[in-house]
């Protein structure tokens, strides 16, 4: 209501004669103090306007106090007070990144730390360098990190298992075997190499001796000379890159079947474990050459009909062996050897037996 009863007062206002509708109209500074009667408008509501012949306009709206010009010192657009202006924006001061990068940079290597928080090598002694420090990795600690992501990132062979008789037979040995298009029992390679930068830095300090002639202060026709000698600490950093390559050789060691038929209770002869190759059983030959994986099933997989047949599972673990090389710019390069934790690979069929019952035959006549 208040916003309606301002915009009449201002409309009344301009109706009121030339002198109050040429204030109205000025943009030059009102002059309060200017000659001639002022006009009070009284609205409802308590409120009322003094307009000045002058350009000034008074107002008194029950918790408002308004003055000033009607041009749009007190009032807004609507004809409503003005809210306070808002104090002054400060724009946002431009963030030098790679002084800021430097500066942390620096603060780590202080302190012997990387940017990830991990403890560098240790910074060699250079004749005449002061305050020698740097971000290198450590090359144990990163050849083990290399290493322990190329074990787990390693791709294993995604390995097939086959049966012989498939579906089985109650009381006639099952054999099995690895297919050898999948996997042929070889030892397979994953290699992982990057590059790694760092940033040394160490001061030195400089000698300065300068020499300078000119007029004596006390006597401006004899010459002078004057000597300046100080020194000057300097600081100096150099990048650096170093290369490192981890090569992690994965070779099979254990195969562990279970066939898949003591789910009720845990029987010795349903697993079986293997040292060696003979783990991965012998592909079917002829009924002549069995597969050193061999199972007897006494029960049918009845239980296990609509999942498949029962449940076959072979764990194959390989030993990770690495090789690994570290080069760099300075020229200290290094390789060697490491052995992490083997690697497990979970395989699984499902093998569907069936059983067989004796029937008597009656002998012919």
């Amino acid at each position: 209501m208040r916003r309606k009863l301002s915009a009449a007062a201002l409309l009344i206002a301009s109706m009121l004669g030339p002198g109050i509708a040429t204030a109205l109209g000025q943009s030059a500074p009102p002059n309060c103090s200017a000659g001639g009667g002022s006009y009070v408008l009284q609205l409802p509501g308590g409120a009322s306007y003094t307009f000045n012949p002058g350009g000034c306009v008074n107002g008194h709206v029950p918790g408002y106090e308004i003055g000033g010009n009607v041009s749009g010192s007190g009032l807004n657009g609507s004809g409503n007070p003005r809210s306070p202006a808002p104090p002054p924006s400060t724009l946002p001061q431009p963030v030098d990144l790679i002084a800021l990068d430097a500066a942390i940079r620096q603060s780590n290597a202080s302190r012997c730390l990387t940017q990830m928080g991990f403890v560098c090598a240790p910074a060699p002694s250079a004749p005449g360098h002061l305050n020698e420090r740097w971000t290198r990795l450590d090359i144990n600690w990163l050849v083990t990190q290399l290493g322990q992501d190329a074990v787990q990132d390693a791709a294993l062979p995604n390995i097939q298992l086959r049966a012989n008789p498939d579906p089985g037979i109650t009381g006639i040995p099952t054999w099995f075997w690895v297919d050898p298009v999948s996997y042929g029992g070889q030892a397979f390679s994953y290699t992982v190499a990057m590059p790694v930068q760092w940033t040394e830095y160490w001061d030195t300090i400089e000698h300065h001796h300068d020499v300078s002639s000119g007029p004596c202060p006390d006597d401006p026709t004899q010459t002078c000379t004057t000597t300046h000698d100080w020194d000057e600490l300097v600081h100096h950093q150099q990048e650096h890159t170093d290369r490192v390559s981890v090569t992690v050789t994965f070779s099979p060691v254990q195969f562990a079947w279970d066939f898949g038929d003591d789910r009720r209770s845990w029987r010795p002869e349903s697993h079986a474990s293997f040292g060696d190759l003979k783990g991965m059983g012998q592909p079917f030959v002829d009924p002549h050459t069995p597969s050193p994986v061999v199972h007897n099933y006494s029960e049918s997989s009845l239980n296990f009909f609509d999942q498949g047949g029962f449940p076959i599972h072979i764990s194959v673990t390989w030993t990770a062996t690495a090789t690994w090389h570290f080069t760099s710019d300075l020229g200290d390069n290094a390789s060697g050897t490491r052995t992490f934790g083997a690697r497990v690979g979970q395989y699984a069929i499902r093998h569907q037996v069936r059983e067989s019952q004796p029937v008597i035959v009656a002998a012919s006549p």
